[in-house]
């Protein structure tokens, strides 16, 4: 097939609309001679070309488009700006976190928010400033040395919090002097008194006993 047959044959109805009206603009032949050309009738082909003057007729109709506007609503939006805010999530952490809402975002939707909203591309982060372990594991905040004598009022939510109830009986029953006393391991970050009292709380709620480590 050559070049000049995708425009004289086997043509849509559009196309051979438009290719018939051109021809008689152009002034290629009669409008019998065009007419039969694209297999019209003279008298159809005048009231084609009637209602395309006045109007009435388009060659070329309108596209329709998806809409153009934002899908998300203004408080998907607002969760999406908060969570990069505050916990400077990535844009695939903070559609995790919202996986469970009513409209879930996907992440190309949740860069595009916070685009528009003006935030840069975060820096790619280690395993560890993520918070997580090269498993996926979630990796807890590190511990600290702990004064019970210096706690003041507090709230807080907790699945064991009979635990608490202990607290009292501990402290005047002088059980912290003696380990303070005695010869046991202990770190920077955790003394042996914390280390005794994370141990006592696993027998308090009734989990097993962590098993001290031994060298080989």
């Amino acid at each position: 097939m050559v070049l000049k047959d995708y425009f004289t044959k086997d043509l849509k109805p559009r196309q051979r609309q438009y290719e018939a009206i051109r021809a008689v603009a152009f002034k290629e032949g009669t409008i019998d001679e065009i007419a039969a050309c694209f297999e019209y009738s003279p008298k159809s082909l005048k009231t084609i070309i009637n209602r395309l003057l006045h109007g009435k007729h388009q060659l070329f109709p309108d596209v329709k488009t998806g809409p153009k506007g934002r899908r998300s609503s203004k408080q998907a939006v607002k969760e999406i700006i908060d969570l990069r805010r505050k916990k400077r999530l990535s844009a695939k952490e903070i559609a995790e976190e919202l996986k469970d809402t009513d409209s879930p975002p996907c992440t190309r939707t949740v860069e595009r928010i916070l685009r528009d909203a003006g935030f840069a591309k975060l820096c790619r982060r280690t395993d560890k400033e993520r918070g997580i372990s090269k498993k996926g594991m979630l990796l807890p905040q590190r511990s600290a040395d702990l004064n019970i004598g210096e706690l003041g009022p507090f709230r807080i939510e907790c699945q064991v919090a009979g635990a608490y109830l202990f607290l009292p009986y501990i402290l005047k029953s002088g059980i912290l002097d003696i380990v303070s006393r005695c010869d046991l391991p202990e770190s920077s970050d955790i003394g042996k008194v914390q280390a005794s009292l994370s141990m006592l709380l696993l027998k308090l709620i009734g989990n097993e006993r962590l098993k001290p480590y031994q060298p080989v």
